[in-house]
């Protein structure tokens, strides 16, 4: 059952996926909104970043057929020269 997996088998995992063979959920749209913040100091450090490092912080609300929320993300992406695609999902 998800709710018991361990985090390593959870870790890439395709939440849309789980949730509708687990528990019958189809999730009817996904937002994502973003925007760039620092990392703090200590992070840069265990992370061996330069100081004052910029980042996308990207906030993911999937949302049930009826509009409930049924799970919300906050990846964090290092700054990159590579191009990255993001946009809403509807099914």
């Amino acid at each position: 059952m998800l709710l018991y997996k361990p985090l390593s088998e959870l870790d890439g995992g395709n939440f849309r996926k789980s949730l509708r063979s687990e528990f019958g959920i189809v999730i009817a749209r996904i937002s994502q909104d973003v925007r760039t913040v620092v990392f703090p100091g200590e992070i840069c450090d265990a992370l061996s970043l330069p100081n004052e490092f910029n980042r996308l912080f990207i906030q993911v609300v999937a949302r049930a057929t009826q509009g409930a929320p049924m799970y919300y993300q906050e990846p964090y992406v290092p700054a990159t020269d590579r191009r990255l695609h993001i946009s809403d999902m509807k099914s």
